[in-house]
């Protein structure tokens, strides 16, 4: 079995760590029901809306 994550399981977790930064800085986080809406998540804290989009790298470990 490989540890390699997937390109779709490298974008679901930097979609988890960027949601979780949001709902610690006191925001509320929406989140898309389909995956072709053009952003990730939408962010809300006072009334304003925010729409991100989050891209993620993945590192490249060197062959040894």
């Amino acid at each position: 079995m490989s540890n390699k994550l997937s390109s779709r399981q490298v974008g679901a977790v930097g979609v988890a760590r960027v949601t979780g930064a949001l709902l610690r800085c006191g925001f509320n986080v929406l989140v898309p029901m389909e995956d072709f809406s053009g952003y990730d998540l939408v962010a809300e804290k006072d009334g304003k809306f925010h729409r991100i989009q989050v891209k993620t790298a993945q590192v490249m470990e060197p062959n040894r």
